[in-house]
């Protein structure tokens, strides 16, 4: 399973969903957006959202919904969803992941 091949990235993805799953709140799926967005690569999230363009097999729910939000909101969108929820986004004035 190479770093950026689809199971791989399924799988740091459902480790996501499932850390923020823990958390208190209704916002994993925007976590989980959020975190692919600050963390990951500009080519791995376009694999991970091809992935589920393909179906998007084994993704827990929060993955899947993560990837609908990545697909429809800019970083700072993203940030203003978060900040709304009282959730701090995890990012520095001035990162960018890719």
């Amino acid at each position: 399973m190479s770093a950026g091949s689809p199971e791989k990235l399924v799988h740091m993805a459902n480790q996501i969903a499932q850390f923020f799953a823990t958390q208190p709140g209704d916002t994993a799926a925007m976590r989980v957006a959020d975190h692919l967005n600050s963390f990951w690569t500009r080519s791995m999230r376009e694999a991970f959202i091809a992935h589920v363009e393909r179906g998007g097999g084994g993704l827990e729910p929060a993955a899947r919904t993560a990837a609908d939000i990545l697909r429809s909101a800019s970083p700072r969108t993203l940030d203003r969803e978060m900040a709304a929820a009282h959730e701090p986004s995890g990012r520095l004035p001035g990162d960018d992941a890719g």
